[in-house]
């Protein structure tokens, strides 16, 4: 909403129900076509709003996702015959734009919670699969050394010679708690 009333309306969560008949939001909702009507007072299907008394024409155009109402985007005047075809174009176009914006924030909503849940199921299954592993192997052995020497630089503790098991054993490693 803009304005002093478009922000009571938006703070009082004001919403007008599909199945409302007297109301040309809803009609707008219901066809997906645009409603203009420029004489509100003559219309048996305006719904007036107490916090816009001098309502005079209004236009009530549908935002849609292909087929699907997202919205509507209800512009009100207070001059009658206020709306041209011109208005009803550019805030169609405004409409469009508006519903593929919300749509992008939706969709990005919805792939950062599916990213959170993923990778709090990646830890999860990360911690089972190494506790599991742990579970079922003897800490001796558990481990690597640095080996600068050659190409494998990084050996399991269970192939290390003589000299890394003789530096091991006085304690420069430490075993891993169970």
């Amino acid at each position: 909403g803009a304005g002093d009333v478009g922000h009571k309306l938006v703070a009082q969560k004001h919403q007008i129900g599909l199945n409302i008949p007297q109301s040309l939001v809803a009609q707008a909702a219901r066809s997906g076509q645009v409603v203009v009507v420029n004489e509100v007072r003559e219309n048996p299907n305006w719904l007036p709003n107490e916090l816009l008394p001098e309502t005079q024409a209004e236009m009530a155009v549908p935002m849609m996702i292909g087929d699907r109402v997202v919205g509507v985007l209800d512009v009100q005047s207070e001059r009658v015959n206020h709306f041209t075809d011109q208005d009803m174009q550019i805030q169609t176009t405004l409409a469009s734009q508006v519903s593929i914006a919300l749509e992008n924030a939706r969709s990005f909503e919805q792939a950062q919670t599916a990213v959170a849940e993923m990778n709090a199921l990646t830890r999860r299954l990360t911690r089972e699969g190494w506790q599991d592993y742990l579970d079922q192997t003897t800490s001796e052995g558990l481990g690597y050394i640095f080996d600068s020497s050659g190409y494998d630089w990084l050996k399991p503790i269970s192939e290390a010679t003589d000299e890394a098991a003789l530096w091991m054993e006085n304690g420069n490693v430490s075993q891993p708690a169970k």
